[in-house]
């Protein structure tokens, strides 16, 4: 894939499209964008064969939203990442069907007295192959807490409307962020 990209970004060099010092965040940009969009399409085509595609997609959001900031494990080839993802979709969406309705409440409680403690006091954690600076650490955290706020309100509003499953899944992707936190923490 970064062949690809950087073949493109040769291309817009060589047209003129691109100035020479900008070509390695432009092949940087495009695999990123081409890894979220395969995210995008694979966690959709799980929904739907699942049945599940309103669920996946809250599910998606609500794991990428915080983990953008939280940190923690990172696999170290993209594909590796992929499967992983998928997977933890997979498992996640599996759980949220196969489970009995009246569970989600209580295993939803139970989920978040490990993930907001967790992402309360570990927020932000780098990578072992990306260090954050101060100023990186400073920012990510008050994202993180603000996304975990915000992430908790949307569980107060699916407790109001009682959709437990949403409930659930919000739950649920805190727990996973915080236990990849924890992974990437230990492995230090």
């Amino acid at each position: 894939m970064r062949n690809l990209c950087e073949k493109f970004a040769n291309a817009l060099v060589e047209s003129k499209q691109c100035d020479p010092r900008d070509k390695e965040i432009v092949v940087f940009g495009l695999a990123s964008a081409i890894e979220i969009i395969g995210n995008i399409i694979t966690t959709l085509i799980i929904g739907f064969c699942l049945k599940m595609t309103l669920e996946s997609i809250l599910f998606l959001f609500s794991f990428s939203f915080i983990r953008t900031y939280t940190g923690g494990y990172h696999a170290e080839k993209a594909s590796t990442c992929y499967i992983m993802s998928s997977s933890i979709i997979v498992l996640a969406l599996l759980t949220c069907k196969i489970m009995p309705e009246a569970y989600f409440i209580s295993t939803s409680i139970i989920l978040l007295i490990v993930a907001i403690p967790t992402i309360l006091c570990l927020a932000p954690v780098a990578a072992k192959h990306k260090p954050l600076d101060y100023e990186e650490v400073s920012y990510f955290r008050k994202k993180s807490l603000i996304t975990l706020f915000i992430e908790l309100l949307i569980i107060v509003i699916f407790m109001i409307i009682g959709f437990k499953a949403g409930i659930f899944l919000v739950s649920l992707s805190l727990f996973l962020v915080s236990v990849l936190m924890i992974m990437e923490e230990l492995s230090k």
